[in-house]
This record gives structure tokens, sequence and C-alpha cells, in this order.
């Protein structure tokens, strides 16, 4: 994997967590802290489970960066609200 791929899967990665962000607060809010960060933590951690047995680099940015990105932002907005 190139260096410029790597860039371009932490970036993405990067801003689907900032991204996703407000949606999360909301989830927050209406479903508690503890039910959001358990299941954006399962969920995040099935994306990232999978991302390795991706058959080329576009299917593996999407797992990883936008799904895992996505879905890590659940329990990343957790900490950073504390």
């Amino acid at each position: 994997m190139s260096r410029r791929c790597l860039s371009t899967l932490t970036r993405v990665e990067a801003y689907a967590c900032d991204a996703v962000g407000p949606v999360a607060s909301v989830l927050i809010n209406c479903f508690g802290c503890r039910v959001t960060t358990i299941v954006g933590g399962l969920l995040s951690a099935v994306s990232l489970f999978c991302s390795p047995f991706s058959p080329n680099i576009i299917v593996f940015i999407l797992l990883f960066g936008v799904v895992g990105g996505t879905l890590s932002s659940l329990f990343i907005s957790i900490v950073q609200s504390s």
C-alpha cells in the first residue's frame, strides 16, 4: 500500500468521524451514553474486522474509512463531550 493510499484512508476516516459528530450527540441525547457507546463500539469493531478481507483498496477505504469512521464517532464524541 502506498503512502498516498494510506493518507487517503486516514483522511476519509477523520472526515467521516467529524461529519457524524452532531448526529452522534443527538443519538446520545435520545438513547443515552451507554447504549450509544456499546452499539457504536460493536458495529465499529465489525467494520474494522471485515476491512482486511476486502478485495480491493476502494472497498477497504469504504469499510475502514467511511463505515469505521462514522461508527467510531458514536463513542469518540462521548469522550470529547466529557
